[in-house]
């Protein structure tokens, strides 16, 4: 079986890439500053960008162009250098709304290949948007064939295929030591808890991972929560001497489990076993490919992505600096600890402490594990529900390969969500009383535990864990059998007396939680004015890209077949996502709600119900398969459900991988060189002023690498992680300064100004660039040029 199971790994990652070729975004050839009009175009006119493509394969350019003329179009030709004779390349685009995308035929140069690439107006008017000033490091503009002091707005991509495929996966095989100690932090403390308390013979290897997974991850912050409150602080050598005692406690218990298992007791799991766990290998390919598809996604990244990450970062060195939970994450969040769940970030250093990884590193690779995972999770909870090991697995690869979320979590950094969702399998389970301990104790210190833990881990998780727990229990409600009654009063009365326990372990959080940020949002409940019905407006951008299309037929096919078959987990789906909605959107009713829900973060866990209503009608067309072909001929059926299998896999892996929007990737090479100088040169109580651009919410965020200035530093920069605004008055005053600098990103003297009012001296401008002109500033008497290098400055502003 070993052998088989590898072979078919191998030759389904080997398929994915070499069937055909992805196009993925490289980051550090791109200038993507797009407000100055560089040229207007006429017919014969030409502009022109000289770049150095990082990555080989060049395959891909979009540039910023627009006209009044609606059948407009450009030539478009790419050559090594200006002064070549011929292109390598060339072809017509017609402009389009917005940005002109332009398809090259993957170009067989090697990395750090110089090119030029000129655009020459055929028919109509064409305006040329990008930067009034040499910006980009790697090349210029030109106009006419002329050279220019600017540079277009464009972005390139490059063809990922079997090689950059093996380039990967030597970069995961080099973090073998780092994966094999993350495994082992989220499964052991898990699996020992399930192995001692419960009578867990009756879970797959995959339900185990599943529940293994979600008890570590809750007890992590628990267990951080009371070391906190008793004085202990963690460090690198005491969570080792912690995970080596695990480990020895793992050995004991294997060895004497071994030692003890009688003939009647073997012969009994055996009957079972290999029908139950025939399906494990198939569902660890689906893991295997999901984990590399996550860490192929993030290929380009020195950091994490958008602006999640950054708080997230501070959030864990204040947990590493202090070994465990601070009353506050001062100076750079300005709220007291509590304000700001803080489970994902225990484990995240954790796992720091056993690796001596860096933040941002460990960020990365956790994040990315942690988005596999949610395989075993929707598997988990799919055999729960449906009560088939077919479903799960499909649920599996529907989770993995299809649906955008969740691995475009990575593109937002949304690691607090994604953590509690994998603790909701252990959760239903217990509630559903399928998971039952040695007696009724152990069950409700897993329940409390498990409630504990989604509480710290994020507070709009365990919102929707009771939502669903709701949901399950008005599903039975047509059942009047004295059975089912059973089952559900003891579910409620689980339920009751587990959320109570919860409440004690998570006391020295919980009480001034509620009391400093709960309390006060649950009294903004109003009346308002109503802004659609509750399916109005829903996100489809979030649930159509990728294979997401065909997953939701697939779930609405599901749901009305479950629903005709009157099968009482469609009913709970259903029920499920209308009170999801009806928390964020309740407008039927005239009311406002308070704010720990919003629409987006309901959407982008969309994905559970339908891969779990998608994978409950894959499994009954399996089913029926079976049934209508002969006996004789089943290995046929089955031959082409797994061609049919790795053929989804292959076209999920290829459309997902491209998935990530490359805006919310702010940080570049170069700003890791100019991270050093910074701690070198500035002191540590100075503010440093970044390129700020809008997040959302009224906030505003850093628009380049400057952005990680606070978590790799230590400095604090103008404007701060957007946690900013969760204190009112600072937010006041950093939104006021912000929205006077945006205008004057051109004029030193104003900027110079603007400064020396509110006692600021430095000001970095990362290589991806915004709104603050270097030109301006280098240009100006009134600041000196500290630091250059490639495309990132450091400015002081004179005394």
């Amino acid at each position: 079986m070993t052998g088989r199971f590898l072979v078919l790994v191998t030759f389904v990652l080997v398929t994915i890439f070499l069937s055909s070729c992805v196009s993925l975004s490289d980051l550090e050839t791109s200038q993507d500053f797009t407000i100055d009009i560089l040229a207007t175009l006429q017919p014969g006119q030409s502009a022109g960008q000289t770049f150095v493509a990082r990555r080989p394969r060049l395959d891909g350019v979009t540039l910023w162009l627009t006209a009044d003329d609606p059948a407009a179009y450009v030539s478009i030709r790419l050559y090594h250098s200006p002064t070549d004779p011929n292109p390598i390349f060339a072809t017509t685009a017609q402009i389009t709304e917005g940005t002109t995308t332009v398809a090259i035929s993957p170009q067989p140069d090697p990395p750090q290949q110089e090119y030029y690439l000129q655009i020459e107006a055929v028919r109509g008017e064409i305006q040329v948007f990008g930067r009034d000033e040499d910006n980009y490091s790697g090349g210029g503009a030109y106009l006419d064939d002329q050279p220019t002091t600017a540079d277009l707005a464009f972005r390139t991509t490059y063809a990922y295929d079997w090689r950059a495929a093996c380039q990967d996966l030597g970069e995961f095989i080099r973090l073998g030591l780092e994966l094999l100690i993350l495994g082992m932090m989220l499964l052991v403390p898990g699996w020992l808890l399930l192995d001692t308390l419960t009578d867990n013979i009756q879970f797959d290897p995959g339900e185990k991972i599943a529940y293994a997974c979600g008890l570590s991850l809750a007890i992590i912050p628990v267990l951080l929560l009371w070391t906190t409150e008793l004085g202990i602080k963690w460090d690198r050598k005491l969570v080792w001497i912690g995970s080596i005692f695990l480990l020895i406690w793992v050995a004991i218990r294997i060895v004497r489990r071994q030692g003890i298992k009688s003939e009647s007791s073997t012969r009994q799991e055996n009957s079972q076993f290999t029908i139950r766990h025939s399906s494990f290998p198939i569902l660890l390919v689906i893991f295997a490919i999901s984990i590399f598809v996550r860490f192929a996604m993030i290929r380009d990244l020195a950091v994490p992505a958008w602006v999640d990450s950054v708080h997230h970062s501070l959030i864990t060195q204040g947990i590493l600096d202090f070994g465990g939970y601070p009353e506050n994450n001062l100076p750079h969040i300005p709220i007291e600890a509590n304000q700001y769940h803080p489970g994902y970030h225990s484990i995240l250093a954790t796992f720091i402490w056993l690796t001596d990884l860096s933040v941002p590193e460990a960020m990365l690779i956790l994040g990315q594990v942690l988005n596999a995972a949610m395989v075993f999770a929707a598997y988990a909870l799919t055999k729960l529900f449906v009560k088939d090991e077919k479903a799960g697995l499909a649920a599996a690869l529907i989770t993995g390969l299809f649906t955008l979320m969740p691995a475009y979590y990575a593109s937002w950094g949304r690691y607090t969500q994604l953590a509690g969702l994998l603790i909701l399998p252990i959760g239903i389970g217990m509630a559903n009383n399928e998971v039952s301990g040695r007696n009724p104790v152990a069950k409700l210190i897993f329940g409390g535990l498990t409630f504990a833990g989604i509480f710290i881990v994020h507070y709009r998780v365990l919102i929707f864990f009771l939502l669903l727990i709701l949901a399950v229990w008005i599903s039975q409600l047509y059942r009047t059998d004295s059975l089912t009654r059973k089952s559900i009063w003891e579910s409620i009365l689980f339920v009751g007396i587990s959320s109570v326990i919860g409440m004690l372990l998570a006391g020295p959080w919980l009480i001034p939680t509620v009391n400093e940020f709960v309390l006060p949002r649950a009294l903004k409940w109003g009346t308002g004015k109503a802004a659609g019905a509750g399916f109005q407006n829903i996100g489809w951008r979030y649930l159509s890209p990728a294979s997401g299309t065909p997953a939701m037929i697939l779930a609405g096919l599901g749901l009305i077949g479950g629903i005709f078959r009157k099968r009482r987990f469609s009913i709970a789906m259903l029920v499920w996502v209308i009170f999801l909605y009806g928390i964020v959107r309740p407008n039927p009713f005239g009311l406002r709600p308070p704010g720990f829900v919003n629409q987006t973060s309901v959407e982008i866990m969309l994905f559970i119900p339908i891969s779990i209503l998608g994978g409950y009608l894959v499994s009954e067309i399996i089913a029926g398969g079976e049934k209508v072909f002969p006996k004789k001929w089943k290995v046929v059926w089955q031959g082409l459900v797994l061609i049919l299998g790795v053929g989804s896999a292959i076209l999920g892996a290829q459309r997902l991988l491209p998935t990530l929007n490359p805006v919310t990737f702010l940080y570049r090479e170069a700003d890791s060189v100019a991270m050093t100088w910074i701690r070198e040169n500035i002191p540590v109580n100075e503010t440093i002023v970044i390129n700020p651009t809008g997040w959302g919410y009224g906030l505003y965020m850093g628009h380049d690498g400057g952005f990680w200035i606070s978590p790799v530093t230590d400095r604090q920069t103008m404007p701060p992680n957007v946690l900013y605004g969760m204190d009112r008055d600072q937010g006041i005053k950093i939104n006021q300064f912000v929205e006077e600098i945006l205008p004057i990103g051109e004029d030193a003297d104003q900027i110079w100004e603007l400064l020396d009012q509110n006692g600021y001296k430095f000001i970095y401008l990362g290589g991806r660039g915004g709104v603050i002109s270097a030109q301006a500033l280098d240009d100006s008497d009134q600041f000196i040029t500290r630091y250059q290098h490639e495309n990132t400055w450091i400015f002081e502003a004179q005394p």
